[in-house]
């Protein structure tokens, strides 16, 4: 009795490993990993520097003192 369809182990070529792949590209970290990815999103990026500039305005020393004076003008209200 012969069955169809097999072969002998030594004839079978073994499929070549994906992982081999992997090896190619150096291992990094999971913060310059994620600023990469960031990188290539445009969207996010654009964000990131409103963000910044929204910051930057905040934090002027001008509407500083527009605060102090506001809440001076506030707290001598609210005490009178």
């Amino acid at each position: 009795m012969s069955m169809l369809g097999q072969t002998p182990a030594s004839e079978i070529e073994a499929p070549i490993s994906t992982f081999e792949g992997a090896a190619t590209r150096p291992a990094q970290s999971y913060w310059n990993e994620s600023w990469e990815r960031l990188r290539a999103n445009r969207i996010g990026m654009a964000a990131g520097i409103l963000i910044l500039i929204l910051a930057a305005i905040a934090s002027r020393p001008s509407s500083r003192q527009a605060v102090r004076t506001c809440w001076a003008l506030m707290s001598s209200v609210a005490t009178r």
